[in-house]
């Protein structure tokens, strides 16, 4: 099992690395820092197998992985970190990146993959409970920008509270 999420995780980090040169990457221009998202996550993120149809698309090898995640009910909201990211309760510095996600209409999912400056790296629009019906989100939309942005000020404002 761990053999195959070290192979989840290469195969994330190349897209990672690909996406900027392919031009698939979203320029957001003024990104929030996400980090202090990442530290909480890591330090008491819940722990465990995820399964979500769109964690192919934003390059995981499966449907399913081991995350930290943070839960929000109504409306339902995750935020999450791939379980590999934390080393003894930090995130790793060289290769951070953050899911987060939520439902914008019954059955209808918004995921975002997201840098540790802030940066939108991929946005993926979908049918959640059906892994056909995911794909690419256009990341230069205003609406999908501001819902982005209204994520982020979700979570940063949701871990300022807790501390």
């Amino acid at each position: 099992m761990a053999h195959l999420r070290q192979k989840f995780s290469r195969t994330a980090i190349a897209i990672l690395a690909v996406l900027p040169a392919s031009g698939a990457l979203a320029q957001t221009g003024t990104g929030a820092a996400l980090w202090p998202l990442a530290q909480a996550l890591c330090r008491s993120g819940e722990a465990g197998d995820f399964k979500g149809g769109f964690l192919p698309l934003m390059g995981f090898g499966a449907d399913r992985h081991a995350m930290r995640k943070f839960r929000h009910v109504e409306p339902v909201r995750y935020l999450m970190i791939p379980a590999e990211q934390c080393r003894n309760g930090t995130p790793a510095k060289d290769r951070m990146a953050l899911i987060l996600w939520h439902i914008l209409r019954p059955g209808e999912g918004r995921y975002y993959l997201a840098s540790a400056n802030g940066e939108l790296l991929l946005a993926i629009d979908g049918t959640a409970a059906n892994r056909a019906n995911y794909m690419l989100a256009d990341h230069r939309d205003p609406d999908l920008l501001a819902d982005f942005a209204g994520e982020k000020r979700f979570w940063l404002e949701r871990i300022v509270q807790q501390r």
